[in-house]
């Protein structure tokens, strides 16, 4: 199956590893983030980029047939993406001990779960 993680940048180790036990199982990244160029902010100073980047994330939350969100007590932008996955009925697989942080994540599309490994014994 297809599908989407999104976190805070300062996970990508963590984000990493997720992909790596996702691809031993035949599941593919639509467009693994962990990867991409970053640049620093203001984005303003990297108009294009920026928007290029926006764009391919949006995509590829569209094409997932599962979006995992990492949660954490801060970061925007992904919530932002998981936002993206509701308006896109992507089912959503929210894990850590932040899978309660907005409103959203109580909607019938989202299943919160306690870590990763609770997440590997649902989906095959």
């Amino acid at each position: 199956m297809r599908f989407y993680i999104s976190s805070r940048t300062k996970r990508i180790p963590e984000v990493q590893e997720m992909i790596k036990e996702l691809n031993k199982r035949d599941h593919k990244m639509t467009f693994d983030w962990t990867k991409a160029d970053y640049f620093d902010r203001p984005y303003t100073k990297h108009l294009a980029d920026a928007a290029q980047l926006a764009t391919t994330e949006i995509e590829a939350i569209a094409e997932a047939e599962f979006f995992i969100i990492v949660g954490d007590p801060g970061g925007t932008g992904m919530y932002v993406e998981m936002g993206a996955a509701l308006a896109n009925n992507v089912p959503i697989y929210a894990i850590g001990h932040h899978s309660d942080e907005t409103i959203f994540h109580f909607h019938s599309s989202v299943t919160r779960l306690g870590d990763f490994s609770a997440l590997l014994g649902r989906i095959n």
